[in-house]
């Protein structure tokens, strides 16, 4: 009987100290909300970053497809395939937002338009015409879920 009891004592304090923890003093909530803008901040730096790059890197290429790839109108086929691909994405994007969430869709947006900056290292119609246009979908996805991402972080840190 003794250990039962003893068990049941011990349980008890057990659910004694998760309780207390669970209480926040508002010294606590202060650091958590302190904590949680700093990693706000952080988020929203980054992304804004991220998306700096990403732009640095994609406007270049696609502004010099026509000078670079000028043989048989090549890089202006390059562009007219990147410009639909966007535009198929942007009918796409907000099903790939819901259902991988914008995090994972920025990375997958970015690390697929490298497919389309390797392509141009050997610009040939059967390599840059699928890098294209994988690069204009990736593209039209990755630059809505910047804009989401930034905005849903920037109404967590300012509300």
């Amino acid at each position: 009987m003794e250990t039962k009891n003893t068990r049941q004592n011990a349980d008890e304090n057990v659910g004694q100290e998760k309780i207390q923890m669970l209480d926040v003093s508002p010294e606590t909530d202060k650091q958590v909300e302190n904590n949680l803008k700093k990693v706000l901040w952080k988020n929203i730096i980054a992304t804004n970053i991220s998306m700096m790059f990403y732009v640095m890197a994609v406007a270049p290429i696609m502004s010099m497809q026509s000078s670079m790839n000028s043989k048989n109108g090549l890089g202006t086929t390059i562009n007219a395939i990147s410009c639909v691909g966007m535009v198929i994405s942007s009918f796409l994007s907000t099903a790939a937002l819901d259902r991988f969430g914008s995090k994972s869709v920025i990375f997958y947006g970015m690390l697929s338009f490298l497919v389309f900056i390797a392509t141009n290292f050997y610009p040939k119609e059967y390599t840059v015409y699928p890098g294209a246009l994988i690069g204009g979908l990736s593209s039209g996805i990755a630059t809505l879920a910047f804009r989401t991402h930034a905005g849903a972080v920037a109404k967590l840190l300012f509300t």
